[in-house]
């Protein structure tokens, strides 16, 4: 049986399936080793996941996880998973390379990806040949959960927010200045903060001013990571990410603006996934 694993910043689908039969599904806190030692991934597996598996025979274990492209923090996931699962075989990937199986299988195509953070590839049906590195919230992630929190916030600690929205966040939040500072620099993960306002974007949508922000954001990734790519005009364009399916409208909207056409726009990968390894 199958181990198959997705895991972002915010959360991890895990699903145990024989081919193309799904036998059990769980989801566990999100695991970046970028934001988290080795012993949180520990905890995870031995509180969260090993105890819920209904002692399920694992044979293989497919994990794609967010910030999992360099072999480091391949080896700390691979380290934590053959502690839990040890006469398994475990493949650790990217979760841009689980992305692109997911919506293309063996086809060619550019593979996108607007979660919690964002990312984008050139795909031959095999391999990632091309990736504009994402650099993360700081530097990047735009189109992102994190990237639309964050525009949030600076709008609002530079009161550029319209006063009709400044008072409805203010009623819905109550942040004072000192809070959200304590949220951005003395936390483990201040991605999330970032990303967990995107419900407030959504619920608000209809405003010039959030439309803009969510779409100058969109706008942006298109220019920053899909216009780079030589002959991208040319190749299928599929994005995946819970930001892509809820503002989807949006999406289109900034890629007609420059001339591109979306091939498709799937919330999740796991489905993709189940069926490229059955």
């Amino acid at each position: 049986m199958h181990l198959i694993a997705d895991s972002g910043s915010s959360k991890t689908d895990w699903v145990v399936c024989k081919a193309d039969k799904i036998l059990q599904k769980l989801e566990t806190k999100g695991f970046n080793p970028y934001y988290y030692t080795s012993d949180t991934l520990d905890k995870l597996l031995e509180q969260d996941l090993l105890p819920k598996l209904k002692h399920h025979e694992v044979s293989s274990i497919f994990f794609y996880g967010s910030g999992c492209s360099t072999e480091t923090n391949q080896d700390i996931i691979y380290r934590s998973l053959r502690k839990g699962f040890k006469n398994a075989k475990i493949e650790i990937n990217h979760d841009l390379l689980g992305a692109a199986r997911s919506l293309f299988g063996k086809q060619a195509g550019i593979a996108a990806i607007l979660g919690t953070g964002s990312n984008s590839a050139v795909y031959n049906g095999k391999n990632i040949t091309h990736n504009i590195p994402s650099v993360g919230y700081f530097f990047g992630d735009e189109g992102s959960g994190s990237n639309l929190g964050k525009r949030l916030i600076a709008s609002y600690l530079k009161n550029e927010m319209p006063a009709d929205i400044k008072k409805i966040f203010d009623s819905e939040y109550n942040y004072s200045f000192e809070y959200i500072l304590k949220q951005i620099y003395n936390t483990d993960s201040p991605v999330k903060f970032f990303a967990s306002l995107t419900p407030f974007i959504l619920d608000h949508i209809k405003t010039d001013f959030l439309h803009e922000l969510v779409y100058s954001s969109f706008h942006d990734f298109f220019e920053q990571n899909i216009c780079k790519y030589e002959h991208y005009e040319e190749m299928p364009i599929k994005f995946v990410g819970s930001i892509a399916f809820i503002f989807a409208d949006i999406l289109n909207e900034a890629a007609h603006d420059l001339g591109i056409k979306i091939s498709a726009i799937r919330k999740a990968p796991m489905e993709g996934l189940i069926e490229y390894h059955s």
